[in-house]
């Protein structure tokens, strides 16, 4: 029994090492030549876009190791097919779920270390790369952010601002409604400028509409004034861009929770890009599940068979995962259900086939 998992699990293991050098190596030559036209602008030098592309690495294992592990599964269990393995393990008592079983629990281990990996790794190694090509290339992102508008979490004010400066901290002709619990208006503050300092807004040439006993509107002016119930983050009023992709996992659902709490309207593309992250760790064990569950015992052309069927699983796949990351964005789903309901489907299926076909 233990020979035959270290057979099982050593072939599969050797294919998958071969099949991700190979797609890596592909991914690594279309890194270079999308970024070839810049690196030539910018005058890198030879030595600079080897360490750009050596620094591409981690993220490329990442893209390549799931659809290499598809294929592994799939052309190891094809080849068992063909050499009659099956036949002669079905004799000797090994039923086909015996033998996948050996498949799934690498899988789960292999799914398990490509998520630590992703994430003790493949972030850290994006953003030097990203840092490392930044001051050559053209890659800064807007420092303004125009025609914000946003509500607290209670109900307790509406913000907007014609303006935003990231550099500065400072909101620009912006009116501060403050509402009662009944979403009825209390006050309205208009200042020319407000600056966030020490974790309070300051508003300059503020001018105040109140409400008098008589319930009838009157305004007053300030120099300065603290704007009241501000207490918004400036990291929360940037919709600049973000890389959730780089942060810590915890990190990065408190800043998307920050968001939704203050009703940014670029709070739903964070969470789509949050649980993509997530789900796209399971890749490998979804993949292999589903190769286990479709395999078909070919006697010849095996190598390329076993390429078409992989291509058609992964793209059965990647396609409905970004259905489901259209319907997030759209926000026609939940980021949640949409990014994890369609891969838990095609589990249940795989494993629902392999239940079938366990002998």
């Amino acid at each position: 029994m233990r020979k035959l998992d270290r057979y099982l699990v050593g072939s599969f293991i050797q294919l998958l090492s071969i099949t991700t050098l190979l797609l890596t190596f592909i991914m690594l030559l279309f890194d270079v030549f999308s970024t070839l036209e810049q690196y030539l602008q910018s005058e890198f030098t030879l030595v600079q876009m080897v360490v750009s592309t050596l620094l591409f690495i981690p993220e490329a294992l990442s893209f390549t190791l799931p659809p290499s592990a598809l294929f592994a599964s799939t052309y190891m269990l094809s080849m068992m097919y063909a050499n009659n393995e099956m036949i002669i393990l079905a004799v000797s008592g090994y039923s086909f779920s015996r033998i996948t079983t050996s498949l799934i629990i690498t899988a789960v281990i292999l799914t398990s270390l490509f998520f630590a990996f992703n994430e003790q790794v493949t972030r850290h190694f994006k953003v030097m790369k990203e840092d490392y090509t930044s001051s050559y290339l053209e890659t800064g992102s807007q420092a303004f952010t125009n025609s914000l508008v946003l509500t607290s979490e209670n109900g307790q004010y509406i913000l907007y601002s014609r303006r935003y400066d990231e550099r500065t901290t400072t909101l620009s002709y912006l009116s501060l409604f403050i509402l009662d619990e009944n979403g009825q208006f209390l006050q309205r503050y208009d200042a020319r400028r407000a600056s966030y300092e020490n974790g309070r807004w300051i508003g300059e040439d503020v001018k105040l509409y109140d409400r008098d006993e008589n319930r009838l509107i009157t305004t007053s002016q300030t120099k300065t004034l603290v704007l009241p119930y501000l207490d918004l983050d400036p990291e929360v009023i940037a919709q600049r861009s973000v890389d959730i992709d780089t942060m810590d996992l915890k990190a990065a659902y408190d800043y998307i929770e920050r968001l939704r709490k203050v009703n940014n309207p670029s709070h739903t593309g964070y969470s789509v890009d949050f649980y993509q992250r997530l789900s796209m760790n399971f890749a490998p064990l979804i993949l292999i599940l589903i190769s286990c569950a479709t395999v078909i015992p070919w006697k010849k052309n095996v190598m390329v068979l076993s390429i078409i069927m992989s291509i058609s699983i992964a793209v059965v796949y990647y396609v409905l995962v970004l259905s489901g990351t259209i319907l997030a964005r759209q926000e026609i789903v939940e980021a949640g259900p949409a990014l994890f309901v369609p891969p838990a489907i095609l589990i249940i299926l795989a494993s629902g086939i392999l239940i079938v076909r366990r002998k």
